[in-house]
């Protein structure tokens, strides 16, 4: 054996802990950081790329799980080496990445959640809006209440998210119910009587945040 044989450098590979493999696969494997410590860097960062489509991601790392579950702990450390410092990196980059974009994604889903319960209830109220309509345009005078309309019987006061009540001078108050995610903010439809006869209305009043409301109902 020669000298410079001996005196190579012997590459030395950092063994796969089984546990550890099965954890970063199940609990970070969406996102790629099993495949950091096992050293597939391309495979890791395109985890990271599609991470965006979770559910494919996710599903293919389940498949993964089960693969390296029912591997032996030798072959795996015939077959992989491990890299824990990139692994650790790309679990610090995933969850800031992905926690910064659920910052912004979550407040803008319960906003669209919010102003499609509004919408509903908006909805709702239609039928109240209509009665009061065709009871002005019989009498010329605003409802005392609801018993005094057409449809006083069969109006419903509240639905899944809102309920409605008649006031004076024919104003119609939505308060948003239990269920919703502003309970007991309200909008107000104000009935305004037209040149033509007829009533148009004004729904911009109430607590319900503009930016919630339909187009129609946002303050000028």
């Amino acid at each position: 054996m020669s000298v410079e044989t001996q005196l190579a450098p012997v590459s030395r590979r950092k063994p796969v802990s089984k546990p550890v493999l099965l954890f970063l696969t199940l609990v970070f494997g969406w996102i790629g950081v099993h495949k950091f410590y096992l050293g597939r860097f391309v495979q890791g960062l395109l985890y990271l790329l599609f991470a965006w489509f979770w559910m494919i991601p996710l599903a293919i790392a389940l498949v993964e799980f089960i693969v390296y579950a029912l591997a032996s702990p030798a072959r795996l450390e015939e077959k992989y080496s491990a890299h824990p410092l990139p692994a650790a990196v790309a679990t610090l980059v995933g969850v800031l990445f992905y926690g910064t974009l659920a910052a912004i994604v979550i407040p803008v889903y319960i906003d669209m959640t919010v102003r499609n319960q509004v919408a509903m209830g908006h909805r709702s109220a239609r039928a109240w809006q209509q009665a009061v309509e065709d009871y002005y345009a019989d009498k010329r005078q605003w409802p005392k209440g609801k018993a005094d309309l057409r449809e006083g019987n069969t109006l419903s006061d509240s639905d899944r998210w809102s309920r409605a009540s008649l006031g004076p001078n024919g104003v119609i108050t939505v308060t948003m119910s239990d269920n919703s995610r502003i309970k007991g903010a309200t909008m107000v439809l104000r009935p305004e009587p037209a040149a033509t006869g007829s009533l148009r209305w004004d729904c911009t009043g109430g607590t319900i945040k503009p930016r919630h409301r339909i187009g129609a109902c946002r303050s000028k």
